[in-house]
């Protein structure tokens, strides 16, 4: 309820009007019916035109169109009722026409009333064009009232019958439309004032009330339709008090909360457009101070940067490495003067070259395959020995080491490569292996000759002693002196079987006649004699005298060292021996279950540490280009690997080894 005052008027002194006009009406009805229809019709027609005029005028001033939407549909809302009220039965207007045809414009008012009610909350958000709006209201109602005129509407009222269910249905339809529409104009409540809220909230209620009480009525002039009428008026009053009355005296709370709403809304605005400023200021703050960092960065990186250039220059130009840049196709970006003068060609001849155009063509495969790993990203650098030509077509040995360049995105860009002259170190490293060679041959003459001369020198004459004594024992007729003489003699016997397996050890008998499978057996079986408490375990591959003699000796002399050690150092109780052999390396594997050592690292560790056996093992795989491990840890026993590739055996590594019976 709106709880000002009104034109001076207290909301209850005008409830109390209402109700002095509605008795008055009511007692006017007993002495004319047509005058109070009349009149009840006249208040709702002059409400009806109020609400267009007021809705047309504010129409430029509205923030949405609902009103201006209703103003437009109660204009020929009461045009329609004007009609009705002309075609009440005994006003004379319409008099080939009976009481149906003012029914028939009762129903087709109301539908109109309460389609507009339910559709106007869609204008609260929208647009609308209001002269679009006006013509087609405007065909509606011309609709409306050619169909009724020309008796093609439905009939709803039928003299000494009544109302129609035509009529009675529409009725209740109109109900659930008004329901509807005030569902839909209560959730949109916060669009309106809530007082006129509330008028509007009556009015829809009191117009259901008014369209039930038309449900029941016989005669246009009995009681139910004098108490429908009765209802349109308090409705009529709510509307009017809605939107009239509040138009010409709340004008600034008409309907719709524009004016506050919009000033809530600035207000809003601008206190998020404050805080909006502050923010972006304190931002613009921080990304000053940042961008001042940023640019002291820079300054600080760009000067970082030129000195690092300047040291790289240096380190390009003044490197004792030749230094090359290369692209991913491999050709030559930049080099240095070092690089220019090992190969004798200019920077200018270098720079339309390839790396390929003086690799020697033997090395030329393993230098493409590594180089385009690199290219591809596969890997980013190697390290490899290979051997260059110069402008002369002179060969030279070098190392290689070239690492991949990448872009900010990781994309390979280019290759930096240096070259180090290594023709001296490669020269030295092939006398010091003709040395070591030769150093071995050395031994292997001295142990064969050893054994020769044991053999042919002490071996024979402990023979002949033992033969004599065999004889002295045999003429001799003291029993005593017999067995004194037959210990001599199984003395002398046992001297001659310990040299003549030092000759064994010193030249294996079973290895070059049979090959390195039978000597390993034939000293596994001797050692296993002379400790029964070593356990042998062989798994070893027939050779087939497949090996070149000099490499099956070195391999031999490695087993035989490795046995030596298990015996006398590792205090081992099991040895086992694996051979493999295969289209590309032979295997050789010496393992035991002794106490194990820390392998020391590199060979020359292991002379420094008292480890001669493992060092001569290392020498003698390096002569035949095989390659050494051992694997070892304090408790864990030793395991001692060799291998051979089967290139290195055919490349006349191996050579003859004088074969002598002892």
């Amino acid at each position: 309820m709106i709880k000002e005052k009104i034109a001076g008027i207290s909301p209850y002194t005008q409830l109390i009007i209402l109700g002095l006009a509605l008795s008055g009406l009511t007692l006017s009805s007993q002495y004319s019916y047509l005058l109070f229809h009349s009149v009840a019709e006249l208040f709702s027609i002059v409400v009806a035109f109020s609400i267009f005029i007021i809705g047309w005028a504010a129409r430029r001033s509205m923030k949405n169109d609902y009103l201006l939407f209703l103003g437009i549909a109660f204009l020929f809302i009461a045009s329609l009722d004007t009609l009705h009220t002309l075609a009440f039965k005994g006003m004379g207007v319409f008099q080939e026409y009976d009481t149906n045809l003012p029914t028939q414009l009762w129903i087709a008012t109301r539908y109109l009333q309460s389609l507009a009610l339910l559709a106007a909350p869609f204008f609260l958000k929208r647009k609308l064009n209001h002269w679009i709006i006006l013509g087609g209201f405007f065909l509606v109602t011309v609709l409306l009232v050619v169909t009724i005129v020309n008796r093609i509407f439905p009939a709803c009222y039928i003299e000494g019958v009544g109302l129609t269910p035509f009529k009675i249905i529409s009725e209740y339809l109109i109900s659930v439309f008004l329901l509807i529409s005030m569902v839909f104009l209560l959730r949109s409540r916060e669009s309106f004032d809530p007082d006129v809220l509330r008028w509007l909230v009556a009015f829809i209620v009191t117009s259901i009330l008014s369209e039930i009480a038309f449900t029941n009525y016989v005669s246009v002039f009995g009681p139910a339709n004098l108490l429908g009428h009765l209802f349109k008026i308090v409705a009529f009053y709510c509307l009017f008090q809605a939107i009239v009355q509040t138009g010409f005296y709340r004008p600034f709370n008409l309907l719709l909360r524009d004016l506050k709403q919009n000033e809530e809304q600035l207000n809003l605005a601008q206190a998020v457009l404050e805080k909006r400023v502050e923010e972006r200021t304190q931002q613009l703050s921080l990304a000053n101070a940042r961008l001042q960092s940023e640019m002291a960065k820079r300054q600080r990186t760009a000067q970082a940067l030129q000195e690092s250039e300047a040291r790289l220059r240096t380190i390009f130009e003044e490197s004792p490495l030749g230094i090359e840049l290369v692209g991913l196709d491999g050709g030559i970006q930049g080099s240095n003067h070092v690089l220019r003068e090992l190969l004798g060609y200019t920077e200018e001849e270098l720079n339309r070259m390839s790396f390929r155009d003086f690799t020697e063509p033997s090395d030329f495969t393993a230098s493409e395959i590594q180089f385009n790993r690199l290219a591809a990203g596969e890997q980013s650098h190697y390290q490899l020995e290979k051997r260059y030509v110069n402008r002369d077509g002179e060969p030279f040995w070098a190392h290689l080491s070239m690492s991949l360049v990448r872009d900010q995105a990781g994309k390979p860009r280019f290759a930096i490569g240096t070259i180090e002259n290594i023709s001296e170190r490669k020269r030295v490293e092939a006398e010091l292996s003709e040395v070591q060679r030769r150093l071995m041959d050395s031994r292997e003459d001295e142990r064969l000759s050893l054994a020769r001369e044991l053999h042919d020198g002490p071996i024979q004459d402990l023979l002949g002693i033992a033969m004599k004594v065999q004889v002295l024992g045999m003429d001799c007729s003291d029993e005593g002196e017999r067995e004194d003489l037959a210990s001599v003699r199984e003395m002398v016997t046992q001297v001659s079987r310990t040299l003549r397996s030092i000759c064994g050890e010193l030249r294996p008998e079973a290895l070059a006649p049979f090959g390195l499978e039978k000597a390993i057996r034939s000293h596994a079986e001797h050692i296993q004699n002379e400790h029964p408490e070593i356990e042998f375990c062989l798994n070893l591959a027939a050779d087939q005298r497949l090996l070149p003699e000099y490499t099956c000796l070195s391999l031999y002399r490695i087993y035989q060292q490795s046995v030596i050690n298990a015996l006398k150092h590792a205090r081992a109780s099991q040895v086992t021996v694996h051979t493999i052999m295969d289209h590309e390396k032979f295997f050789l594997e010496v393992q035991d279950n002794g106490q194990g050592f820390v392998v020391p690292n590199g060979w020359i560790q292991f002379v420094r540490e008292g480890h001669l056996g493992l060092a001569g093992m290392t020498e003698r795989a390096e002569a035949i280009g095989g390659k050494l491990e051992v694997v070892s840890q304090p408790g864990q026993g030793t395991c001692i690997q060799i291998v051979v590739p089967w290139r290195v055996v055919n490349s006349g590594n191996g050579r003859s080894i004088r074969s002598h019976s002892v």
